[in-house]
Protein backbone atom coordinates (compact mmCIF):
# COMPACT_ATOMS: atom_id res chain seq x y z
CA UNK A 1 0.00 0.00 0.00
CA UNK A 2 1.20 3.54 -0.90
CA UNK A 3 2.84 5.14 2.11
CA UNK A 4 1.65 8.65 1.23
CA UNK A 5 -2.14 7.94 0.16
CA UNK A 6 -3.30 11.77 0.90
CA UNK A 7 -1.46 12.91 -2.52
CA UNK A 8 -0.88 16.24 -1.94
CA UNK A 9 -0.10 16.26 2.28
CA UNK A 10 3.93 16.34 1.97
CA UNK A 11 5.50 13.56 4.38
CA UNK A 12 7.10 14.60 8.04
CA UNK A 13 10.51 13.09 7.94
CA UNK A 14 12.47 12.57 11.27
CA UNK A 15 16.26 13.68 11.23
CA UNK A 16 18.28 10.98 11.94
CA UNK A 17 18.47 9.72 15.60
CA UNK A 18 21.87 9.97 16.94
CA UNK A 19 21.27 6.71 19.39
CA UNK A 20 20.80 4.64 16.19
CA UNK A 21 25.01 4.35 15.72
CA UNK A 22 25.38 4.15 19.40
CA UNK A 23 23.41 0.78 18.92
CA UNK A 24 24.42 -0.64 15.79
CA UNK A 25 28.15 -0.02 17.50
CA UNK A 26 27.53 -1.44 21.00
CA UNK A 27 24.08 -4.01 20.68
CA UNK A 28 22.82 -4.50 24.20
CA UNK A 29 26.11 -3.96 25.96
CA UNK A 30 25.66 0.09 26.51
CA UNK A 31 21.80 -0.31 25.89
CA UNK A 32 20.72 1.75 29.38
CA UNK A 33 23.87 4.40 29.16
CA UNK A 34 22.81 4.86 25.05
CA UNK A 35 19.14 5.27 26.31
CA UNK A 36 19.54 7.76 29.41
CA UNK A 37 21.62 10.15 27.14
CA UNK A 38 19.26 9.83 24.69
CA UNK A 39 15.69 10.31 26.22
CA UNK A 40 14.18 11.93 23.32
CA UNK A 41 14.78 8.21 20.83
CA UNK A 42 11.63 6.55 20.01
CA UNK A 43 13.53 3.99 18.80
CA UNK A 44 15.13 3.36 22.34
CA UNK A 45 11.72 3.42 24.13
CA UNK A 46 10.21 0.74 21.25
CA UNK A 47 13.20 -1.04 22.04
CA UNK A 48 12.31 -1.21 25.98
CA UNK A 49 9.01 -2.10 25.08
CA UNK A 50 9.94 -5.03 22.59
CA UNK A 51 12.34 -5.96 25.71
CA UNK A 52 10.17 -5.60 28.54
CA UNK A 53 7.45 -8.18 26.84
CA UNK A 54 10.20 -10.41 25.84
CA UNK A 55 11.25 -11.32 29.49
CA UNK A 56 7.50 -11.97 30.24
CA UNK A 57 7.31 -10.81 33.89
CA UNK A 58 3.97 -10.13 35.34
CA UNK A 59 4.24 -6.84 35.19
CA UNK A 60 5.83 -7.03 31.40
CA UNK A 61 2.43 -5.36 29.83
CA UNK A 62 1.95 -2.29 31.90
CA UNK A 63 5.76 -1.75 31.78
CA UNK A 64 5.97 -2.01 28.25
CA UNK A 65 2.80 0.50 28.03
CA UNK A 66 4.63 2.68 29.80
CA UNK A 67 7.69 2.45 27.79
CA UNK A 68 5.77 2.61 24.66
CA UNK A 69 3.81 5.64 25.37
CA UNK A 70 6.56 7.72 26.75
CA UNK A 71 8.17 6.93 23.38
CA UNK A 72 4.80 7.95 21.40
CA UNK A 73 4.94 11.11 23.31
CA UNK A 74 8.51 11.86 22.23
CA UNK A 75 8.12 10.98 18.66
CA UNK A 76 4.94 13.07 18.38
CA UNK A 77 6.97 16.17 19.98
CA UNK A 78 9.80 15.28 17.24
CA UNK A 79 7.25 15.25 14.36
CA UNK A 80 5.01 18.50 15.67
CA UNK A 81 8.39 20.58 15.86
CA UNK A 82 8.70 19.79 11.86
CA UNK A 83 4.80 20.51 10.99
CA UNK A 84 3.38 17.42 11.51
CA UNK A 85 -0.05 16.95 12.76
CA UNK A 86 -2.14 14.20 13.85
CA UNK A 87 -3.27 12.26 11.00
CA UNK A 88 -0.70 13.73 7.96
CA UNK A 89 1.93 11.32 6.43
CA UNK A 90 5.07 9.69 8.69
CA UNK A 91 5.85 7.36 6.32
CA UNK A 92 7.53 3.80 7.41
CA UNK A 93 10.10 4.16 4.44
CA UNK A 94 11.96 6.88 6.37
CA UNK A 95 13.80 4.76 8.90
CA UNK A 96 14.05 7.97 11.45
CA UNK A 97 10.09 7.61 12.06
CA UNK A 98 10.25 3.81 12.87
CA UNK A 99 11.22 4.27 16.45
CA UNK A 100 7.94 6.55 16.42
CA UNK A 101 5.70 4.03 14.77
CA UNK A 102 6.53 1.21 16.54
CA UNK A 103 5.74 3.27 19.58
CA UNK A 104 2.16 3.80 18.17
CA UNK A 105 1.97 0.26 17.28
CA UNK A 106 2.79 -1.31 20.69
CA UNK A 107 0.48 1.87 22.44
CA UNK A 108 -2.83 0.36 20.50
CA UNK A 109 -1.79 -2.87 20.78
CA UNK A 110 -1.00 -2.91 24.52
CA UNK A 111 -3.65 -0.19 25.58
CA UNK A 112 -6.07 -3.59 23.77
CA UNK A 113 -4.91 -6.07 26.06
CA UNK A 114 -5.15 -3.83 29.08
CA UNK A 115 -8.62 -3.10 28.44
CA UNK A 116 -8.38 0.78 26.69
CA UNK A 117 -10.41 -0.26 24.17
CA UNK A 118 -11.23 3.81 22.66
CA UNK A 119 -7.38 4.33 22.95
CA UNK A 120 -6.09 1.03 21.13
CA UNK A 121 -9.15 2.30 18.13
CA UNK A 122 -7.39 5.74 18.04
CA UNK A 123 -3.77 4.38 17.85
CA UNK A 124 -4.67 2.05 15.49
CA UNK A 125 -6.19 4.59 12.96
CA UNK A 126 -3.20 7.22 13.89
CA UNK A 127 -1.05 4.59 12.62
CA UNK A 128 -2.91 3.42 9.53
CA UNK A 129 -3.45 7.19 8.22
CA UNK A 130 0.15 8.52 9.06
CA UNK A 131 1.77 5.08 7.66
CA UNK A 132 0.01 2.46 6.01
CA UNK A 133 2.65 0.44 4.73
CA UNK A 134 3.81 0.71 9.20
CA UNK A 135 0.80 0.05 9.98
CA UNK A 136 0.72 -3.01 7.10
CA UNK A 137 4.55 -4.29 8.52
CA UNK A 138 3.61 -3.61 12.73
CA UNK A 139 -0.10 -4.55 12.98
CA UNK A 140 1.49 -8.02 12.06
CA UNK A 141 4.12 -8.17 14.49
CA UNK A 142 2.34 -7.07 17.44
CA UNK A 143 -0.46 -9.28 17.22
CA UNK A 144 0.66 -12.21 18.06
CA UNK A 145 1.38 -14.64 20.87
CA UNK A 146 4.08 -13.84 22.95
CA UNK A 147 5.86 -17.24 22.48
CA UNK A 148 6.58 -16.36 18.87
CA UNK A 149 7.45 -13.10 19.54
CA UNK A 150 11.58 -13.49 19.14
CA UNK A 151 11.08 -15.56 15.64
CA UNK A 152 8.95 -12.33 14.52
CA UNK A 153 11.24 -9.91 15.21
CA UNK A 154 13.80 -11.81 13.76
CA UNK A 155 11.84 -12.47 10.67
CA UNK A 156 10.38 -8.91 10.09
CA UNK A 157 13.99 -6.68 11.07
CA UNK A 158 15.68 -9.11 7.97
CA UNK A 159 12.69 -9.13 5.62
CA UNK A 160 12.13 -6.64 2.66
CA UNK A 161 8.76 -5.34 4.32
CA UNK A 162 11.38 -3.41 6.39
CA UNK A 163 13.88 -3.28 3.68
CA UNK A 164 16.96 -4.86 5.82
CA UNK A 165 16.71 -1.83 8.40
CA UNK A 166 19.87 -1.84 10.39
CA UNK A 167 17.85 -0.12 13.28
CA UNK A 168 15.45 -3.70 13.50
CA UNK A 169 18.46 -5.42 12.82
CA UNK A 170 20.20 -4.14 15.74
CA UNK A 171 16.99 -4.09 18.18
CA UNK A 172 16.51 -7.77 17.02
CA UNK A 173 19.93 -8.22 18.48
CA UNK A 174 19.43 -6.45 22.15
CA UNK A 175 15.82 -8.43 22.12
CA UNK A 176 17.16 -11.63 21.64
CA UNK A 177 20.46 -10.86 24.73
CA UNK A 178 17.31 -9.05 26.82
CA UNK A 179 15.63 -12.07 26.71
CA UNK A 180 18.67 -15.00 27.32
CA UNK A 181 19.24 -13.05 30.26
CA UNK A 182 15.93 -11.80 31.87
CA UNK A 183 13.34 -14.73 30.46
CA UNK A 184 11.94 -18.15 31.95
CA UNK A 185 8.97 -19.97 32.06
CA UNK A 186 6.51 -20.36 29.97
CA UNK A 187 5.53 -16.82 27.91
CA UNK A 188 2.23 -15.55 27.71
CA UNK A 189 -0.11 -14.78 24.93
CA UNK A 190 -0.92 -10.94 24.04
CA UNK A 191 -3.56 -11.95 21.71
CA UNK A 192 -6.97 -12.32 23.73
CA UNK A 193 -6.70 -10.29 26.97
CA UNK A 194 -10.15 -12.02 28.09
CA UNK A 195 -7.82 -15.18 28.23
CA UNK A 196 -4.83 -13.83 30.07
CA UNK A 197 -3.95 -15.14 33.57
CA UNK A 198 -4.29 -12.49 35.82
CA UNK A 199 -1.39 -12.65 38.58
Amino acid sequence: MPDNPQGGVPPTLLPPDPALDELIAHGSRRFVEIASRHLDSSLCWAILAEGSLAAATADAELIAYAFARTGYHRGVDALTARGWREGTPAPWAHEPNRGFLRCLAWLAQLSGVLGDTAESERCWELLRVSSPRGYDVLRVRVDIPIARFADLVRDVATSDDVDGSSADAAAAQARRRVRSRASGGTRRTHRDPARRRHV
